[in-house]
């Protein structure tokens, strides 16, 4: 530890003397460039730099330039004399090849002069570049602030600066947009570089095939090379564009650097003007008062120019007269000025030039008079936007005045005023842009007139050279042509006066809507800083976070550049001539104040131990209020003690920063320094006070508390050491830099006083505080205690949010904490009475009954309404909640705001009329609620047509209840959807009902397109008749019956147990149809089969079949039935009966065959035949014998 303060000693002593030496040496040797870095700023060295390097480039291009210079005077000489002994050639053999060789050369010579030009502008674009910095350097020198100084600014102060750094924002902004334009150039030019390295690959090849073959051709060859050559040039010129482009690219960099500067100055200055804004009431009355007789002089002109306007057009229409006059005289049509400049003077037709001439001069008074109304009008607009501008000036100063008295606090107000003055800006600009356009009309119509005017004046000149005949009418018309001439020149001379003074007039007017425009748009500027998004302008920015890193580069860089120049020129020389410099009387200055300080070190180290004894022996009495000022008291003293000897030398370097100059480096060493002696006194004041805690049995501090106090201690001290300390470092090595990193490391410690803040709160005792009474608190509290660390995430970011100097958005905090505190307020209280009016209007719908439980109702149907009550009352406080939580969040709602509402179009559309023009028309939420009230119409309508209509001719004509539902519908719904076309088509939506029309009609189609099948189908039956009424048929072993009916969408079949089957037309024809009476003559029933036993007689039983077919008269002789022995069955013998019947008895076939099997099987039974069964035997084996069994 002693050798440690021994070299601190040594190195404070050595500083001492070499801040002497710097302080004595910087006024009498010459700053060198690593000085000049030190003092300017690194960006301000590279700016220097870039020059010299500039400087040394143009010296160089200049010297290209002569050698090239040299070179092309050569080739343009020798490129001439070759294109002139080619031209003088007469040789016809070749003329292709000879002209393809001119044709090289030409092109060649084109290049060489475009590489001239190109080497010129990239020598001129580099001076300026030079000249451009040297401009900056002297300014920067010279004019380090362009706003003067003032204790208070005007409006006038205020708006001209704003004006100022909106213009240098629309310069940034042309920059980027010329840069960006290079930039798509520069890559243009690098792909014809690579399609002309592609083509020279290409040429080297031909060249290549050529010499391999041997009939060379040579002219061919010399055009080759020629073509060669002129790539090869090319190639060159392209790559000089490259770099005139990039040095072009370069010198926009350089100046949108200078720009983005002088805008960040004015920013500042702007705030500062701001700041110190005075407006007061006089201001506001005397703006006032200019306004108002601005508006008195404007209606006293603008009536005297409507009185004249008036006067100019009777005159008008009265030449206006003269003129159809004339042309129905003379029988010629003139409706434009371009006649007079085709019209020519003819010597020999004097009648012709008169009457030509008169008409002309008719037709220029009428313009002229015309281009005089055209002038009173631009002369009114004039009027109109000074007086427009008197307006928004005086409106402008009243609203600044306004808010800087806090008297535009309502949000409503506040964005109202935001949408006048955006509407305002929007009408300026656009006025402005078509008062430039009406220059361009009025310069286009000045050349003309000034081409028509010499025109003229040239005839003048042939009719007076020519010589009229000597008759006295042609000498009177040749007198009155002269004097028509005369007075055309004088109308199109006072035209082309007229048309000058109207352009000087729409500058004028555009002079004065920039100042107007100029006022808006610092009073939209003003609203943007004032307005609740409005972020605090000094947070943080996100430029300066991007620059984080950069800045900390030349931190690092300017850091290592300081100490390392500072500790190279030291020398005992310069140490020997410092200290003569000061001469005996400053050295005995010095020392003398050591001595001082000396003698207060020894003066303290012998009293501090004493105090620290008696401090610590006190008695303890927790009753004393003294009692723990005693003990914080003894822990400062022992941490004095314990550090003294450094903190006494840390006391010394700081009293000399104070009174001697100290150079940057010493300054920096001397802040590293601090950084390390603070962090080490911090953690033995810690170590310190929990040593005297513990001692006193932890008066001081809980013992649960020691070890969160011990972290968040370390943390705030050494977090508040680091960044103030090395705050302090960046502001002395970037000086001169332009950044943000001095202002983030500020806010950086914002952001870990609120994480001291926020931990040194414990989680149980916040729970603590909570109230935990009702069970709202409880079960907040268990969601606090569940989402802890969310709660305080969420809480850390408001306050960075908040806080003007991080995230800037405090006025938004507010403004949402307090509007959703107001509107909790709002929702509570209606919900409150919207239940106490619901509780308390039961009555009117309910009665209580003692004679029966519960309630009754009052009326009829008292439920029903009830319920609509209950949806209609919810539904108005709904409506009010948001009526007043949106005048809470500063959108209340007006007359003006339903109606903006209600007509604010959500579609735009074009209709034709009955001209076949296009009218523009549009779909409002007006039209939209006009629709849904004709629906509603609509179904009332529907109601009182079936009550007083429907349900009349049901009571008097018995209808089948199922058609009255159907008809009662089907009537519903026309008249419904005829209630909403009729809504459309009001609304101007005829087109959306014929394309709705069309897609339903489609739809319908497609969805019923099996109803129009079955209706083509039934034409088929009806003409095919595949069956008719009355006829058996079958489609499917479920679809079989007699046919009862054929409509149009089906055919309707009767079971035999009376169930009807509804088949459509469509299936019958589509499917395979079984129709027993298709054929009208016989029909056989279905087969009789059956088994009888092997063994019995089989001719027998055919006898006994053939028997019973005879005597059942239904059965046909012809065809005769007959009897098969169809198989050898399971059962035994087995035969199948078949037999025929009329087509009558197709229905009665079931019943003819069941009566020949009751007759079959009795006649069998007489026979002692049996109708054989299932049989089937069952072999059972066992150990001992084996039993069969016969089923």
């Amino acid at each position: 530890m002693q050798v440690f303060k021994k070299i601190w000693y040594l190195l404070f002593i050595v500083c001492k003397l070499n801040s002497m030496e710097l302080a004595a040496a910087t006024f009498k040797e010459e700053i060198s460039a690593p000085k000049v870095r030190i003092l300017l700023g690194l960006d301000a060295t590279m700016r220097y730099k870039n020059v010299e390097n500039l400087k040394t480039e143009l010296q160089l291009l200049q010297q290209q330039w002569k050698d090239f210079a040299t070179l092309y005077a050569d080739k343009e000489l020798d490129l001439v004399s070759q294109l002139t002994q080619l031209q003088q050639t007469t040789t016809t053999l070749n003329s292709i090849v000879l002209q393809k060789k001119i044709h090289l050369l030409q092109k060649l010579q084109q290049v060489f002069f475009q590489m001239k030009e190109t080497r010129e502008k990239s020598l001129e674009l580099l001076q300026a570049h030079i000249e451009f910095w040297e401009k900056y350097f002297a300014q920067s020198l010279h004019q380090s602030n362009i706003l003067e100084e003032k204790s208070l600014y005007t409006f006038f102060d205020f708006q001209n600066m704003t004006a100022k750094f909106f213009l240098q924002q629309d310069y940034v902004k042309k920059l980027i947009a010329e840069k960006e334009e290079i930039s798509v150039l520069i890559s243009k030019e690098e792909h014809m570089l690579s399609n002309k390295e592609k083509e020279m690959a290409r040429l080297v090849q031909i060249i290549a095939d050529k010499k391999k073959q041997t009939d060379i051709n040579k002219d061919d060859i010399v055009l080759l090379d020629l073509e060669k050559e002129l790539i090869a040039k090319d190639k060159e010129f392209i790559c000089l564009q490259l770099n005139f482009y990039q040095k072009q690219l370069e010198f926009l960099s350089s100046k949108e650097s200078v720009a983005q500067e002088k805008v960040s100055m004015l920013q500042e200055q702007l705030q500062a003007v701001r700041h110190r804004l005075y407006i007061d009431i006089a201001d506001v009355s005397l703006y006032e008062q200019k306004n108002i007789e601005q508006q008195k002089n404007y209606e006293l002109k603008k009536s005297e120019l409507i009185k004249l306007r008036q006067e100019f057009a009777s005159k008008k229409l009265q030449a206006q007269d003269e003129l159809d006059r004339l042309r129905l005289r003379f029988k010629i049509k003139m409706q434009s000025l371009k006649q007079i400049e085709e019209a020519e003077y003819h010597a020999h037709s004097v009648s012709e030039n008169f009457a030509i001439y008169s008409l002309a001069k008719s037709y220029a008074t009428v313009i002229t008079l015309d281009r005089m109304l055209c002038k009173i009008k631009v002369e009114i607009l004039a009027q109109e936007a000074k007086s427009l501008q008197s307006k928004i000036t005086s409106d402008t100063v009243k609203l600044l005045y306004g808010i800087s008295q806090g008297h535009l606090k309502d949000s409503e107000t506040f964005e109202k005023e935001r949408a006048i003055y955006k509407q305002l800006k929007e009408s300026l600009t656009n006025e402005i842009v078509s008062c430039k356009d009406e220059i361009l009309f009025v310069q286009n119509n000045v050349k003309d007139l000034q081409r028509i005017l010499a025109h003229v004046k040239l005839q003048q000149e042939k009719a007076k050279a020519s010589t009229p005949s000597n008759a006295a009418s042609a000498q009177k018309k040749w007198s009155e042509i002269l004097i028509l001439f005369d007075q055309l020149i004088k109308q199109l001379e006072e035209q082309h006066e007229i048309m000058l003074q109207n352009g000087e007039l729409y500058e004028q007017i555009i002079a004065t809507e920039q100042e107007s425009l100029e006022s808006v748009t610092t009073i939209l500027h003003e609203f943007n800083l004032i307005g609740v998004w409005h972020r605090s302008m000094s947070a943080v920015t996100w430029e300066g976070l991007k620059n984080i890193v950069p800045n900390l580069g030349l931190f690092v860089k300017g850091l290592w550049l300081i100490v390392g120049t500072y500790f190279s020129s030291i020398t005992f020389q310069k140490i020997a001539y410092t200290l003569s410099s000061f001469g005996f009387g400053g050295l005995i200055s010095i020392f003398f104040l050591l001595f001082l300080l000396f003698f207060f070190y020894l003066l303290l180290q012998a009293s501090l131990p004493t105090l620290y004894k008696n401090l610590l022996s006190a008695g303890h009495d927790s009753f004393d209020p003294l009692y723990k000022s005693r003990q914080i008291l003894a822990v400062l003293v022992g941490f004095l003690i314990e550090v003294f000897k450094p903190l006494y030398f840390w006391s010394l370097c700081l009293a000399y920063e104070f009174l001697f100059f100290v150079p940057v480096a010493l300054l920096i060493l001397f802040y590293i320094y601090s950084i390390i002696f603070w962090i080490y006194a911090s953690r033995r004041l810690l170590a310190h006070f929990i040593l005297i805690n513990r001692k006193f049995d932890y008066e001081l501090l809980s013992k649960r508390l020691i070890g969160r106090f011990s972290f968040i201690f370390s943390f705030f001290s050494i977090s508040t050491i680091v960044i103030l300390v090395l705050r302090k470092m960046l502001m002395v090595v970037l000086l001169h830099q332009q950044t943000e990193l001095p202002s983030i490391l500020l806010r950086v410690y914002h952001i870990v006083i609120f994480i001291s803040i926020i931990f040194s709160l414990d989680k149980e005792e916040l729970l603590q505080l909570l109230p935990h009474k009702t069970m709202f608190g409880q079960k907040f509290a268990a969601v606090f205690a569940r989402y802890y660390y969310l709660f305080l995430l969420g809480i850390f970011s408001l306050l960075i949010l908040s806080d003007p100097y991080l995230g800037g958005y405090g006025s938004l905090m507010w403004h949402m904490f307090w509007n959703l505190f107001v509107t909790g307020c709002v929702l509570g209280g209606l919900f409150i009475l919207h239940t106490l009016i619901k509780q308390y209007t039961t009555f009117f719908f309910f009665s209580e009954n003692e004679h029966v439980a519960g309630v009754s109702e009052r009326f009829d149907y008292a439920k029903t309404w009830y319920a609509i009550y209950v949806i209609c009352l919810m539904l108005f406080f709904s409506l009010v909640a948001v009526v007043m939580c949106a005048h809470v969040w500063g959108y209340g709602f007006t007359y003006a705001t339903c109606k903006k509402i209600v007509m604010y179009e959500f579609v735009k559309f074009e209709t034709l009329n009955s001209l076949g023009k296009s009218i523009p028309e549009s779909f409002r939420l007006l039209n939209l609620l006009y629709i849904v009230i004709m629906a509603c119409v609509g179904v009332f309508i529907a109601y009182l047509f079936k009550k007083f209509v429907l349900q009349r001719v049901f009571d008097i004509q018995y209808v089948d209840p199922g058609i009255q539902n159907t008809v009662t519908i089907i009537s519903r719904y026309v008249i419904i959807i005829a209630a909403v076309m009729i809504a459309c088509i009001q609304s101007k939506l005829g087109f959306v009902v014929t394309y709705v029309s069309f897609v339903g009609l489609a739809t319908f189609g497609w969805s019923f397109k099996d109803l129009f099948t079955d209706f083509v189908a039934y034409f088929f039956i009806l003409v095919q008749r595949p069956l008719k009424l009355g006829d058996y048929v079958k489609i499917d072993e479920n679809t079989v019956g007699v046919v009862r009916r054929i409509s149009p969408r089906a055919v309707i079949l009767r079971r035999k147990n009376s169930v009807n089957i509804v088949v459509p037309n469509s299936t019958v024809l589509k499917s395979c149809l079984y129709n027993w009476n298709y054929a009208r003559n016989y029909i056989g029933f279905d087969d009789i089969v059956f088994s009888v036993p092997f063994g019995t007689d089989i001719h027998l039983v055919r006898e006994i079949c053939f028997k019973v077919l005879e005597e059942d008269h239904d059965v046909l002789k012809v065809p005769q039935p007959f009897v098969r022995l169809q198989d050898f069955g399971d059962k035994g013998y087995v035969f199948m009966i078949r037999g025929f019947l009329s087509s009558g008895n197709t229905l009665r076939q079931w019943d003819i065959a069941s009566n020949i099997r009751f007759a079959l099987v009795t006649k069998l039974a007489k026979f002692g035949i049996a109708i054989a069964g299932p049989s089937m035997k069952v072999l059972v084996k066992k150990e001992a014998n084996e039993h069969h069994l016969e089923m």
